[in-house]
């Protein structure tokens, strides 16, 4: 039932749907032909594959939020390049990511959460902080 989930719908959305829907059918039969299964599903087949599917779906988010964060960081010197890239993907959430999943609302706020953290750390307030304490341990450090 899983696998007939993940067919139907790839992305957690979709799958949210497709539960509604089932859920509103009574008959078993009718359910496994929306499915494209033989046989009869019951909702308690429907409800334990869509459990399964939703690890499935996070983790699919988290590589593309994954992919997200490396692209922006590899491509941006500064905290304003990272606010200015967010903005250009902004008009594109519901696009496919090259050969990934689909740019959600989710996936690109987390995404963008992480860049502020990770410019958070790195600023050049931190970088003077290492600086000096380099120089402070070295006596001929010039």
């Amino acid at each position: 039932v899983a696998a007939a989930v993940l067919r139907h719908a790839p992305t957690q959305a979709e799958g949210e749907a497709l539960l509604a829907e089932l859920k509103a059918m009574t008959d078993e039969v009718a359910i496994a032909d929306r499915l494209q299964l033989s046989g009869v599903c019951s909702h308690a087949d429907v409800e334990d594959g869509f459990s399964r599917c939703v690890g499935w779906w996070n983790k699919s988010q988290e590589r593309d939020v994954d992919y997200i964060v490396k692209y922006i960081l590899e491509e941006c010197a500064d905290m304003m390049e990272v606010d200015k890239r967010f903005r250009v993907l902004q008009p594109r959430v519901g696009r496919r990511l090259h050969g990934r999943g689909v740019l959600t609302e989710r996936v690109l706020s987390v995404a963008q959460t992480r860049c502020h953290e990770y410019w958070a750390r790195v600023t050049p307030g931190n970088v003077a902080l290492v600086v000096a304490n380099v120089t402070g341990k070295s006596a001929t450090w010039e």
